[in-house]
């Protein structure tokens, strides 16, 4: 009986730490900011690899333009986004854009730009 106290212990403890650990994490990921969102069916979806900016432009009916970008300068560095989140906005847009269904963008201005911080497909 006390081999099985000790194994529950254990798994007892184990979880707990496991629980902190996961809990730490979580909270040490920034949370992620935006000041407004857009929803549309996109017009428009590019990728340039050409220049050294690296962006992903979605074009919004009646020329609203959204951007990711891998690296922004100056004030707006804060907007720059992973190749691997262009990826997943590419992919999104390019879904909505082919299957014509909505997609919300939450956005950040800077500099006269809109920058993309997250987009959700929209049934």
């Amino acid at each position: 009986m006390t081999k099985n106290k000790g194994k529950t212990l254990r798994m007892k403890l184990t979880l707990v730490a496991a629980a902190v650990i996961g809990l730490t994490v979580v909270a040490a990921r920034p949370a992620a900011a935006f000041t407004a969102t857009n929803s549309c069916v996109p017009s428009i979806v590019q990728y340039d690899d050409a220049t050294s900016l690296k962006y992903l432009l979605v074009q919004c009916p009646g020329g609203l333009n959204f951007f990711a970008q891998v690296s922004v300068g100056g004030a707006c560095s804060a907007n720059s986004r992973s190749v691997d989140a262009q990826k997943m906005f590419q992919s999104i847009s390019e879904s909505a854009l082919l299957a014509g269904k909505t997609v919300n963008i939450y956005y950040n201005t800077c500099g006269g730009l809109n920058y993309i911080e997250a987009m959700d497909l929209v049934r």
